[in-house]
């Protein structure tokens, strides 16, 4: 799940050095970290509510993709049964609303690649947010990394876990959702999550990793660090005479004992 997906800046600390990065600008040097329009739940809660992923996935996949915004899709092995967020226009105004009540000017910026599929998914989310009552300040970059990792310095964006339900899927979201991970691009601090992960992490049998992605499936519902828009499909694709061929995660195979049955 989350080959294509939503991530939000839920105030990730930048190190200020000579008033770089630019989001450092007039700051000393030293730890700063921004409080951007997407540190609000509501705002979040908003944002998922307005998203329509099977028109989203009409738009870009011509429908042939997995919409659906479960953290862990329906077709993994350790699926286990929690619900994603459902598109409602009329709860997405009413959280906007709210939340500008609470002092919210109603913009958030959106960064997203500038090729084809960046064009479209920003189109198709701007005028879903825009249905809701929130002004999307948009940009298109060649690399979307470089706002998210490097500057950080951006509210929500499009990106991509892979988070496939096997080791290599497990550090994926390990890396982008532990509180302690480098790798963590939002600044998303959660027990919950951490709790989830660590079942998961040291689990025996499947049970232990199904209660452990349930419970990471849970925080992610409740606190939305980010929102998963399409599943990531692979496949392996060969003929009956191929033997041997080895499995390991995702879509990768090793040949090095696979032979040819006549």
């Amino acid at each position: 799940a989350g080959g294509v997906s939503v991530i939000f800046n839920l105030g990730v600390t930048v190190t200020c050095a000579g008033g770089q990065p630019p989001v450092c600008a007039g700051k000393p040097d030293g730890a700063f970290t921004p409080q951007p329009p997407s540190t609000r739940l509501k705002v979040r809660q908003a944002f998922a509510a307005a998203l329509d992923t099977v028109q989203i996935d009409a738009r870009i996949y011509e429908g042939k993709g997995k919409p659906g915004t479960e953290l862990v899709d329906k077709s993994a092995s350790f699926y286990p049964a929690v619900p994603g967020h459902t598109y409602d226009l009329a709860k997405a105004k009413q959280l906007v609303q709210e939340a500008k009540a609470e002092g919210w000017d109603g913009k958030i910026r959106w960064v997203c690649s500038n090729n084809p599929y960046g064009q479209s998914i920003t189109q198709a989310v701007q005028a879903m947010l825009q249905l809701a009552g929130v002004t999307v300040e948009t940009k298109l970059v060649d690399n979307v990394s470089v706002d998210v990792i490097t500057n950080r310095d951006y509210d929500t964006a499009c990106w991509g876990l892979s988070a496939h339900t096997d080791d290599l899927g497990f550090w994926n979201l390990f890396n982008n959702f532990a509180s302690t991970s480098a790798s963590n691009r939002a600044g998303y601090k959660s027990p919950a999550m951490d709790a989830g992960l660590t079942l998961v992490r040291a689990a025996s049998s499947d049970e232990q990793k199904k209660a452990g992605y349930k419970a990471m499936s849970e925080a992610y519902i409740k606190e939305i660090p980010m929102i998963s828009i399409n599943a990531l499909a692979e496949t392996i694709a060969s003929q009956p005479t191929v033997q041997g061929l080895a499995k390991t995660v995702q879509s990768m195979v090793h040949y090095d004992k696979a032979w040819f049955k006549k």
